[in-house]
């Protein structure tokens, strides 16, 4: 099938040019410039992928060690070409009413970084509703680098300063 586009695409390259009809750029072959520059970006989002679960397990630990939750359950999203746009890595604990979403977005998603909370009892749907899901932190794409290691910093925040709101004792706009 790949062949058949390739040869399909050649065709019409060709004929555009014999009636003398302007080749455009998105026309062209992939230069090996190109194709390398891609498979580059695309290592660094796995690369960034690996790091944000690695880290993002090790210093969210402190949540099923401390205070109960579940070893995290890890979700993401691919897109049909095999690409994953985010992970997602979800700590639970039934007994506070508490869910904890670890997340990361990458291209073409790219929304970054955020923990969330979420009451189950009430909700687990994606909203902007503060009474069903609460952005605890974000760190923007353009703050992150490749070792991911803003995540250290994130985990000592979410412990420090929501503490009340991990234990279940209270929630955010109570």
């Amino acid at each position: 099938m790949f062949v058949a586009a390739l040869l399909l695409a050649y065709f019409v390259r060709k004929n555009k040019q014999k009636v003398g009809l302007k080749v455009t750029t998105i026309d062209q072959e992939i230069t090996p410039e190109e194709r390398l520059a891609r498979e580059e970006r695309g290592a660094k989002y796995e690369l960034k992928r690996i790091n944000f679960k690695q880290n993002s397990l090790k210093y969210f630990n402190f949540l099923v060690e401390e205070f109960g939750y579940n070893t995290p359950e890890h979700k993401f999203n691919q897109q049909e070409n095999g690409t994953i746009i985010n992970d997602e890595l979800r700590y639970m604990n039934e007994k506070l009413d508490r869910l904890i979403v670890i997340a990361n977005g990458y291209h073409p998603y790219d929304y970054g970084f955020d923990v969330c909370f979420y009451r189950p009892s009430i909700s687990t749907d994606y909203s902007d509703n503060s009474n069903i899901r609460h952005m605890a932190l974000d760190v923007d794409k353009e703050k992150q680098d490749i070792d991911q290691t803003y995540v250290e910093n994130a985990a000592k925040d979410l412990k420090e300063n929501f503490l009340l709101q991990i234990k279940g004792e209270t929630w955010f706009d109570e």
